[in-house]
């Protein structure tokens, strides 16, 4: 079963600012998009090839509670990993939000299409195949964040290098 990671960096569609990118762990790709349609197609064809595919947003996919011992004053505070970029931050409660919007109807229209697809947010159930779809959050920031482009390259934008310890797209 081959692996493929589709990551969507969360945009406004009205503004072209939305795009996706999809690697193979065999090298082929990258194949892009620049809107959540096309996403769910290749999201579809991915798996219905059979293949184990993790899907990452490039948006807070979880809000962190504080715990009890940490109280109140934890509250909207940076999980561990974001540095003096917290996810309740302008551009991560923007993210947030959009990515709310985007993921809701990219896994809607997902559902419509393979509705059997079963799905997980846990890396481990996923790479011992109980789940064919994983979830997850892909953070950019900073140093990491990629240089713009002129506008009339827009559609290329997205060509990010795969996860860590992945042969997959290079």
């Amino acid at each position: 079963m081959s692996v493929r990671v589709i990551v969507v960096d969360i945009g406004s569609v009205k503004t072209s600012r939305f795009g996706w990118a999809a690697f193979a762990e065999d090298g082929d790709g990258p194949v892009t998009g620049d809107n959540p349609e096309s996403c769910v197609d290749e999201l579809a064809s991915s798996l219905g090839a059979g293949s184990l595919v993790a899907l990452l947003f490039e948006a807070p996919m979880a809000v962190p509670v504080p715990s009890a011992a940490t109280g109140w004053r934890g509250l909207g505070s940076a999980l561990v990993g974001e540095g003096n970029r917290a996810w309740s931050a302008g551009a991560g409660s923007g993210a947030l939000a959009t990515g709310l919007a985007q993921g809701a109807w990219i896994l809607g229209e997902l559902a419509a299409t393979r509705p059997t697809t079963t799905v997980t947010t846990q890396v481990t159930g996923w790479h011992m195949k109980l789940a064919q779809l994983l979830l997850a959050e892909a953070f950019v920031s900073g140093d990491a964040k990629p240089i713009p482009v002129p506008p009339e390259t827009a559609h290329n934008r997205l060509t990010p290098p795969p996860p860590p310890g992945s042969s997959c797209g290079r």
